[in-house]
């Protein structure tokens, strides 16, 4: 009681988590009104917003009580529900552009893809509308069904039920919107490759039958329409797909390459998956102060090689990074990247580039980027990068 009557008075004090559960119910049985519990429940989640497990709660709660009454606004209080779906859904009703992120995870669910969602903001990029909201445009939404206020254990003043309904135009894999998700998924995977596992690609979209089955809807990839992007053999293309779909892997592993290409022949030749290459890789690494091992080298080195734009080819198939054997895993660039790197200005810019992007990456400075090739390769800045 003490703790409440401070927080009333606008002092915060750090208080266990179910002090502020229990807060939280309590003003449930209190306010007289929906307006009454939306002031009280924002109050308290702006008091202890730095707890993002605290505030998730009471923003699910939030929004539950915004859509039962109807208003379907898409603000900062949405960004924060834990609904993807609703956030892709209310975004589009807003005529909004959906997060990359939202769109991945509304398709494959949980985990890492930030690869995926890499190649997914360049496809985007390069359309000249956004297609999903223009399929958005095209139809006019469904209604789901909604469970407001899951988890609170209170009966809310006003509210007779907490089933509701919300516009959405994800039902089916048929709807307008997830047929151009569909389309957007696939020019990205085409991107970067088949970098999904086989279980991951039977979660894809799936038509339900009158009968109550689902049947898989197998995409065609040959059939997806890429985005116009300059050619991946070229200097520019080189530069687009480090900036927009290569990870801090990737990078590094070409750096390094590219950092040693005037005293070893790795742009004449071949790019070997060598002892001295992890060597100077796990050196660089260690002065920039993040994991440097084999299996950061082995990854950046197979993933150079997936994908329509892909900067290397493998001299043997290898279908996971796994596969790939210190000492006889080999790679060459791409014959027409081969003649654009050769020059020393070329490469000098790709290298600008990706010093650039390591730094944003490892939140270190351009000069400490250089420092650490310096040390880790033994080599001097090549001709035209400045020290």
């Amino acid at each position: 009681m003490y703790w409440r009557q401070e927080l009333l008075s606008g002092v915060i004090i750090d208080v266990p988590l179910t002090y502020r559960f229990l807060y939280a119910y309590e003003i449930g049985c209190r306010s007289a009104n929906l307006v009454e519990l939306e002031k009280r429940l924002a109050f308290l989640r702006n008091s202890y917003r730095a707890d993002e497990h605290f505030a998730s709660y009471i923003a699910s709660w939030l929004v539950s009580a915004r859509l039962w009454r109807r208003d379907f606004t898409y603000d900062e209080l949405i960004e924060s529900a834990p609904d993807v779906r609703l956030r892709v859904d209310l975004a589009l009703l807003n005529n909004r552009s959906p997060n990359a992120d939202d769109l991945v995870h509304l398709v494959y669910g949980h985990g890492q893809r930030d690869r995926l969602v890499q190649a997914l903001r360049v496809v985007r990029a390069a359309e000249p509308a956004d297609v999903v909201v223009a399929a958005a445009a095209s139809t006019a939404p469904q209604r789901r069904g909604y469970v407001a206020f899951a988890g609170y254990p209170i009966n809310i003043r006003g509210v007779a039920s907490r089933a509701i309904d919300v516009p959405t135009y994800t039902n089916t894999a048929q709807d307008p919107v997830m047929l151009a998700i569909a389309r957007v998924m696939a020019a990205s995977e085409l991107l970067i490759g088949d970098l999904l596992s086989p279980a991951d690609r039977e979660l894809q979209f799936v038509q339900h039958t009158g009968t109550g089955s689902a049947i898989p809807i197998r995409r065609n990839a040959t059939a997806t329409v890429l985005p116009v992007l300059p050619p991946s053999d070229t200097v520019e293309g080189l530069c687009l797909s480090s900036k927009g779909l290569w990870d801090v892997d990737m990078r590094i592993t070409m750096v390094l390459v590219l950092w040693q290409a005037d005293i070893k022949p790795y742009i004449e030749g071949e790019i070997a998956l060598s002892r001295d290459l992890r060597k100077k890789h796990e050196a660089f690494t260690a002065a920039l102060g993040i994991d440097g091992g084999i299996g950061a080298l082995r990854r950046g080195f197979f993933y150079l090689t997936r994908g329509l734009r892909a900067p290397w080819r493998l001299d043997v198939e290898a279908p996971v990074a796994a596969d790939l054997r210190m000492g006889t895993a080999c790679a060459r660039f791409t014959t027409e990247l081969q003649h654009q790197l050769r020059g020393s200005a070329a490469r000098a810019r790709i290298l600008a580039d990706l010093i650039e992007q390591i730094a944003q990456d490892t939140r270190k400075s351009r000069s400490e980027i250089v420092a650490a090739l310096v040390a880790g390769t033994g080599a001097e800045p090549p001709l035209g990068v400045q020290a």
